[in-house]
């Protein structure tokens, strides 16, 4: 592989930049798999270089080419490879009188083989974001039984087959709503096999739980399994958490002090993060976690009968009025994959 050409220009430099160097250096120059070098002239900068080459955020192109979006590391990067040595700000380099002016420019559909919380690859490749990160997402995944119908890691995975052979649509609508109006984050469609979702960013966990929590109302659609609506939340809801806590474990203090306050406040949504502490706490070694069983089997002296975090969740769920909407079944009913 050809060897990077690191060099301090020959110019010194007038000004004091904000850099540093990056703790692992790129390894490999020109980045494998680009589609053609180009070289910049002075009046460029990175947002012009992506607008030219179709790219409408200039992330893209600086990660293709640094593989970082640090902004110091990238000031670094534009010295010692690129031999920037002028600035227009007093403070970042810019592409005039760049002795090494040359940059590759990123294939069209390329993404890059880790996360970044910059660039536009998730918004322009969300199907092949969305089939990557489940790769890391399904191995957390608990096996989860619910009135008799029990979802399975496999699930994720078949749905992500069908993700990639294009059975499963997914598609990201900014403004996504309800028939009602009403901003959703995410939304499963079974008659159409779509997945609609309102924001997909790199590194932003909250989009996948939304992930999790969609592909969950999926499951019953891949099975054809007829349930009723608040039913499927329900087990959306503790999926969703059971995702977001994989990471952590919690003490008896704990759950005894905060977790529960956050139960007693009456939303569904506090009630399933607490289930989903409990059955990561005392329950994430079970082959199949069976929710029905979870109201009998967890006891704790603080928790009060009508305080049970299983009982708070089906009751809200069960009355709530967004559940019992009409229009709601034109998304979810299952009909199979």
């Amino acid at each position: 592989m050809p060897s990077v050409p690191f060099a301090v220009p020959k110019k010194p430099l007038k000004f004091k930049p904000v850099w540093r160097a990056p703790k692992t250096l790129i390894t490999v120059w020109p980045p494998p798999d680009a589609a053609k070098p180009y070289d910049i002239i002075d009046s460029d900068n990175w947002q012009s270089v992506a607008v030219r080459h179709g790219f409408f955020d200039p992330w893209d192109i600086i990660i293709f080419n640094f593989r970082t979006d640090v902004p110091e590391e990238v000031n670094w990067y534009m010295h010692q490879l690129l031999g920037c040595t002028e600035s227009n700000d007093g403070k970042n380099f810019s592409f005039r009188g760049a002795e090494r002016g040359r940059l590759f420019i990123p294939p069209a559909d390329w993404i890059p083989d880790r996360e970044f919380r910059r660039g536009s690859f998730s918004y322009r490749l969300l199907r092949q974001s969305v089939l990557r990160d489940l790769d890391a997402i399904i191995p957390v995944l608990k096996a989860l039984r619910y009135r008799g119908f029990t979802v399975e890691p496999q699930d994720y995975r078949d749905l992500q087959t069908a993700i990639r052979d294009g059975r499963v649509t997914v598609k990201l609508v900014t403004d996504l709503k309800d028939s009602g109006g009403h901003a959703l984050n995410g939304l499963y469609t079974s008659k159409k096999n779509l997945l609609r979702l309102r924001s997909y960013m790199p590194g932003r966990r909250s989009d996948k739980e939304t992930l999790v929590h969609e592909l969950t109302h999926a499951v019953y659609d891949l099975h054809a399994h007829p349930e009723i609506l608040f039913h499927h939340e329900m087990m959306c809801r503790v999926m969703e958490g059971v995702y977001r806590f994989s990471r952590r474990r919690f003490s008896q203090e704990m759950l005894a002090t905060r977790l529960i306050e956050a139960a007693r406040k009456g939303e569904a949504a506090h009630a399933a993060a607490f289930m989903s502490y409990v059955i990561w706490t005392w329950h994430h070694d079970d082959p199949v976690i069976d929710i029905d069983a979870l109201d009998a089997t967890y006891y704790n002296p603080a928790i009060m009968a009508d305080d049970n975090p299983y009982i708070r969740m089906w009751t809200r769920l069960a009355n709530s009025p967004a559940y019992q909407q009409p229009s709601y079944w034109e998304y979810l009913e299952p009909d199979g994959i």
